[in-house]
C-alpha cells in the first residue's frame, strides 16, 4: 500500500505531512506527501515477477531484487546503501524478514514454479495431441485380427459405418465418465 505521493516543491517547506527528498539535484524539485487513509494507493505490477535474482533483463538492471527490495524492506532501511551490489543487499534483508513476509517471497517461487509446470504440460500436450484436443493419443487406433492376410480393397460403407460408430460411442464414454461432467445436469 503506497503511503506518499510525489508532489512538485513550489517552495513548500518540510511539515507533518510533506517530507523532502534527500539525493541527487534533481529531487530537488520534488516533496513526499504523506496521503491521508482514504487515498492510501495499492500498487499493481504488470509483467513477471520471479525469485531469479541473476536476471539479465535488456532494460530493467536486477529487476526482480529491485521489485523484491521495493515489496519486502520499508525504503528508508536500504536506500542509504551504497556498497555491494542489489542482490546482494535483497539477499541480506531476505535473510532477516519475519516470517509472514518469508512465506510471500516463498510464494513467489512457488508461482515461478508452477508457471513453469504449466508451460512444460503445454508443451508436453501440444506434443502428444499435435495440436488436436478431440484425439486421444493413447487410443488404441490398429486393434483388430491380423491373423487374416491384409487386403488392399477399399473399406466398405458398413465398415465406415462401425468405426464411426465405435468412434461416438468411445466419445459418449469419455465425456460420461469424466470427472468434468460428473455430478452435473
Amino acid at each position: 500500500m503506497s503511503t506518499i505521493t510525489l508532489e512538485r516543491r513550489r517552495d513548500r517547506d518540510e511539515d507533518e505531512t510533506h517530507i523532502a527528498l534527500e539525493g541527487p539535484p534533481e529531487c530537488y524539485g520534488w516533496i513526499q506527501k504523506l496521503r491521508e487513509p482514504p487515498e492510501y494507493a495499492v500498487p499493481i505490477f504488470q509483467g513477471f515477477i520471479s525469485d531469479d535474482h541473476m536476471d539479465e533483463h535488456p532494460v530493467y538492471f536486477k529487476r526482480n531484487s529491485v521489485l523484491h527490495l521495493a515489496l519486502f524492506v520499508p525504503w528508508e532501511n536500504f536506500l542509504s546503501k551504497t556498497r555491494g551490489d542489489i542482490t546482494g543487499i535483497w539477499s541480506n534483508y531476505a535473510a532477516m524478514l519475519c516470517p509472514r513476509l518469508r512465506s510471500h517471497v516463498s510464494n513467489i517461487s512457488l508461482l515461478r514454479k508452477s508457471a513453469e509446470d504449466a508451460r512444460k504440460d503445454a508443451k508436453l500436450w501440444a506434443s502428444r495431441s499435435e495440436g488436436d484436443d478431440t484425439v486421444d493419443v493413447d487410443f488404441p487406433l490398429d486393434e483388430g485380427d491380423f491373423s487374416d492376410e491384409p487386403t488392399s480393397a477399399e473399406p466398405t460403407m458398413a465398415e465406415h459405418h462401425q468405426t464411426y460408430t465405435a468412434l461416438l460411442q468411445t466419445l459418449r464414454n469419455a465425456v460420461r465418465d469424466s470427472d468434468a461432467t460428473r455430478d452435473s445436469p
